[in-house]
C-alpha cells in the first residue's frame, strides 16, 4: 500500500534540489567554475594485463534517437510469484585508460541517502552498487540485479525476498551482506532527516525487514505496490557499510569513502576534480574495464570547450550550454550524442490568496507564455505541452497524449492574445484586480532565465511582480515557511516513469514536496488505488484520472517539459546512452571502455 505518511517540512529537503537538479547535478548553469580543464592527478595503472583487442576504425559522428515508445508499452514491474533471474547486459570491453568527466558541483553531504543536492549522488556513484537497479547496459527500461542476483515475489505479492551476489566486498576488504542492505533499507524508511524525506513516500509500504541469512532480505509490504521495485532503484538508495553506522563514524567514513562499487576512491582536490581507481577485487569478474575515472568541476560552457579541445571524455550537458553548437562540435571532434529528458517544469501555487481560487489559477494556465519561456530557457527544443506525466511523444508509457492539450487556451502560441483575455476576463469575474498585488515569485538561483521569462506572463496580466532567485538553503527555508507567492519552476526532474516518483510528491496531501497543504481525498485515494492496482489496463486508467484531475486543479501550472543532452567522444566506448532520463545510474562507468587507437 502507497500509505503517505508525515511530511517532513526541514530546510533541506531534497525535493528542493531536485526541482532544480538538471542544473545542480551533471549538466552545469550560470556556476562561475573553472573555464579549462585542471592538470590531471595520475591515477595509478592496475597491475592486472588488458586483454587484447582488434582496434575499430574511426567511427563517423552519430546522433542516438531519442526512444519513441507506444502509450502503455512498458507497464511497470508488478509482484509476480515466478523467480526473477536479474542479470544485467554484459558488453565487450578493452582494460585501460582514465574516463575524464564532469559535475558542477562537488559532493557536498556524501551520504545519497540523505543527501542535499544531486552532486552528492553522481559523483560519488562510481564507488557503490545498488540492489536492483535499471539496466544502463540493456533496454535502459528493464529491472536487474546490482548487489542482487535475483528476487522473489510471494503468491500475495506483499513479501520480496532478494537473493545477493556472493563475493561482494567492501573497499576495505569487509564482505557486504544482508545486513548491510537492511541497514540501509532501515535507514530510508525510518529516516528522521528533512533531506531523507526523499525515500519516506517511497519506501512507506514496507511493514517489516528480515535478515534470515548473509544473502538473503526479505521486505514484507503491507500492501501490493507497483512502484516499491522502482524505487529500490533509485539512484540515491546506494549501499553503504552498516560497519561504520551513520552518522556516528559518518566524518570518519568521509576521511577514506568506500563502498562496493567498480571503482574505489583516491582523492578529492576540492574545487579541482575526485579521483577514483579500478577495484581489483570487483565481484563481477572483468569489470570494470578502466583504470580510473575522474570527474572534473566545471560548468556546462566550460565543458563544451573541454569537449572541443579533446580534454573531456564523456559528459550531461546544459540545453543552454551546447543547443547552439552541437553540430559544429559533432563536425570538429565526432562528438557522440542524444537528447535526453529531464523533467516537467512550472509554476507552483502557494495556498493563499488569491491562488486559493480556481479561477484565478486557471487565468494564469491558460495565460501563460510557456513558447516564450521554452526560447529564453531551452532554445526552442523543450515541449510546451506539460501533461503530468511524460507523453507518449516524449517516450513515457503513462502519460496522456499531447493531443490532449494541442489547440487548448494556453496551448496555442498562435492565438495568445486571445487567451490573454480570456485570462483578464476569469481575473475581473474572481474580483482580482491584478495591479493591486505583488507576486512574489522564488526560485533558485539557477534557474533565473526560466523564471524571469515566465515572470513576464504576471506582468501582462497587469500583476506587479517581485523575482527572488535564491540558494538552495533560503529558497527550502522560504518554501517551509510559506514566504512565497508562487515557485518558479517546480516540479523538476524525474528518474522513474510512475506516478510515485514525482507525482505524489507534489499532489498527495501528505507528499513531502506539498509545501503549500493543498489536499483532495479523492486525488489521494487514486494514487493508492493505481499502485495496488495489477491489472495494467486498469491501472492506466486510473493514472489517466490521476492526470486529468491534476490539470483541472491547477496547483501546479505545467510551462514545459525540460530537455538535455548526454554525450561522449567517440573513443568511448559502452557508455550508455539508451536511458532516457536525465538522472539514471549513467554515473558508474563499470561497463565504459577507452579506445586510445582513436585519441586525437
Amino acid at each position: 500500500m502507497v500509505k503517505l505518511r508525515s511530511r517532513v517540512m526541514g530546510p533541506l529537503v531534497l525535493g528542493v534540489v531536485i526541482a532544480m537538479s538538471l542544473v545542480v547535478a551533471a549538466c552545469g548553469g550560470a556556476d562561475p567554475t573553472a573555464t579549462a580543464v585542471p592538470a590531471a592527478t595520475p591515477v595509478p595503472p592496475t597491475a592486472t594485463p588488458a586483454p587484447t583487442a582488434t582496434s575499430a576504425p574511426r567511427p563517423t559522428a552519430t546522433t542516438a534517437p531519442l526512444p519513441t515508445a507506444t502509450r502503455r508499452a512498458v507497464p511497470s514491474p508488478t509482484p509476480t510469484s515466478e523467480p526473477m533471474v536479474a542479470t544485467p547486459a554484459r558488453l565487450p570491453g578493452r582494460r585501460g585508460g582514465t574516463l575524464v568527466t564532469r559535475s558542477l558541483f562537488q559532493p557536498r553531504g556524501w551520504d545519497t541517502i540523505d543527501a542535499r543536492a544531486w552532486s552528492d549522488v553522481h559523483t560519488v556513484s562510481p564507488m557503490f552498487n545498488h540492489l536492483i537497479f535499471v539496466d544502463p547496459y540493456g533496454d535502459g527500461k528493464a529491472l536487474v540485479g546490482d548487489a542482487a542476483a535475483g528476487w522473489t515475489w510471494s503468491a500475495d505479492g506483499t513479501v520480496l525476498t532478494v537473493t545477493l551476489n556472493r563475493g561482494i566486498e567492501f573497499h576495505d576488504g569487509i564482505p557486504m551482506t544482508s545486513k548491510d542492505v537492511l541497514y540501509n533499507l532501515e535507514r530510508a524508511w525510518k529516516s528522521t532527516t528533512a533531506s531523507g524525506s526523499y525515500f519516506k513516500t517511497r519506501f512507506s509500504p514496507i511493514s517489516g525487514l528480515e535478515a534470515p541469512d548473509d544473502s538473503t532480505v526479505r521486505i514484507s509490504l503491507e500492501e501490493p505496490s507497483n512502484f516499491f521495485l522502482q524505487a529500490l532503484s533509485l539512484i540515491p538508495f546506494q549501499i553503504y557499510p552498516a560497519h561504520m553506522s551513520f552518522p556516528d563514524n559518518f566524518d570518519a567514513w568521509k576521511e577514506n569513502p568506500i563502498g562496493t562499487g567498480p571503482f574505489a576512491f583516491e582523492a578529492i582536490n576540492p574545487g579541482v576534480d575526485m579521483i577514483f581507481t579500478r577495484n581489483a577485487n570487483y565481484f563481477k569478474e572483468g569489470l570494470p574495464y578502466l583504470d580510473g575515472v575522474r570527474i572534473v568541476q566545471m560548468n556546462s560552457e566550460a565543458a563544451v570547450a573541454a569537449f572541443r579541445a579533446g580534454q573531456l571524455d564523456a559528459s550531461n550537458l546544459d540545453t543552454g550550454a551546447i543547443s547552439g553548437v552541437i553540430d559544429s562540435l559533432v563536425a570538429s571532434t565526432g562528438f557522440v550524442y542524444r537528447p535526453i529528458r529531464s523533467g516537467l517544469y512550472g509554476a507552483y501555487f502557494n495556498q493563499r490568496a488569491p491562488w486559493t481560487d480556481k479561477s484565478v489559477r486557471k487565468a494564469i494556465d491558460i495565460a501563460m507564455d510557456r513558447e516564450s519561456v521554452n526560447l529564453a530557457w531551452l532554445r526552442g527544443i523543450g515541449s510546451i505541452y506539460t501533461i503530468p506525466m511524460m507523453p507518449p511523444e516524449l517516450g513515457g508509457a503513462w502519460g496522456l497524449s499531447i493531443e490532449e492539450l494541442k489547440g487548448k487556451p494556453g496551448f496555442r502560441p498562435e492565438e495568445r492574445d486571445k487567451d490573454l483575455a480570456a485570462a483578464k476576463g476569469l481575473l475581473s469575474l474572481a474580483g482580482v484586480i491584478p495591479s493591486e498585488h505583488t507576486v512574489n515569485l522564488v526560485g533558485s538561483r539557477q534557474l533565473t532565465t526560466a523564471m524571469e521569462a515566465a515572470e513576464q506572463t504576471f506582468r501582462d496580466l497587469g500583476f506587479k511582480t517581485r523575482i527572488d532567485p535564491l540558494e538552495t538553503a533560503e529558497l527550502a527555508d522560504r518554501q517551509a515557511k510559506g514566504d512565497y507567492d508562487i515557485w518558479l519552476p517546480s516540479t523538476g526532474t524525474i528518474q522513474v516513469d510512475d506516478p510515485l516518483d514525482i507525482l505524489c510528491n507534489w499532489f498527495c496531501s501528505e507528499g513531502p514536496w506539498n509545501y503549500a497543504n493543498w489536499t483532495n481525498a479523492e486525488l489521494d485515494a487514486l494514487f493508492i488505488q493505481q499502485d495496488r492496482e495489477l491489472d495494467p489496463g486498469k491501472r492506466a486508467t486510473l493514472i489517466d484520472q490521476i492526470q486529468r484531475m491534476i490539470l483541472d486543479l491547477r496547483w501546479n501550472v505545467g510551462i514545459v517539459w525540460r530537455q538535455a543532452y548526454v554525450g561522449h567522444q567517440p573513443w568511448v566506448k559502452n557508455f550508455p546512452l539508451q536511458l532516457n532520463f536525465q538522472f539514471q545510474q549513467k554515473f558508474r562507468h563499470e561497463q565504459v571502455w577507452i579506445d586510445e587507437g582513436l585519441r586525437p
